[in-house]
């Protein structure tokens, strides 16, 4: 998932590298794997026609994040046995493309 720290530069390549700066950037990471297919296709998007409003559905593997079998979970989303279920839920690209793109912030909240 996307680092939240100003000393880090979330970065896609092809699109944001340029802003890498050594003075300010002690971190400079990947962002995550959604991020880095959702953002080149934003850029051209938004580049070409611009972009209002953004919704985007992504499939993902099996993470760190979920349980084999189900268990307690606040979420209860999260409480289901991920190999048997697919689950609904946010994705650290919402934010990542926030950063990435500061001016849409309206990307930001994207299910996965």
């Amino acid at each position: 998932g996307p680092v939240k720290d100003e000393r880090a530069l979330n970065v896609v390549m092809g699109v944001n590298e340029d802003r890498y700066d050594p003075a300010i950037h002690d971190i400079v990471t990947a962002a995550s794997c959604t991020t880095n297919c959702l953002a080149p296709v934003v850029k051209a998007i938004h580049e070409g026609i611009g972009i209002l409003r953004g919704s985007i559905t992504t499939l993902h593997d099996l993470t760190n994040t979920q349980t084999l079998l189900d268990a307690p979970h606040k979420d209860l989303r999260r409480a289901r046995a991920a190999g048997l279920s697919l689950i609904p839920t946010s994705t650290g690209s919402a934010t990542a493309i926030g950063l990435i793109f500061p001016e849409l912030a309206v990307a930001r909240g994207l299910d996965a």
